[in-house]
């Protein structure tokens, strides 16, 4: 589980400001090195679900 701690560090603050786009592209990092290593699906959804918030973030 040590492999996820980026992950989780990201995803808590981008959950504590989603409209903060500099936290959501560091999630989107953190998914997509994780998944480099690890194939999860579930993650790489997040990963397109992420990018499509990111468009619409200023």
């Amino acid at each position: 589980m040590k492999k996820l701690a980026p992950v989780n560090s990201a995803k808590i603050k981008y959950e504590a400001d989603r409209k903060n786009k500099e936290f959501t592209e560091e999630y989107i990092a953190a998914l997509e090195d994780y998944v480099k290593n690890y194939d999860n699906e579930q993650y790489k959804v997040k990963i397109k679900e992420l990018k499509a918030e990111l468009k619409h973030l200023k």
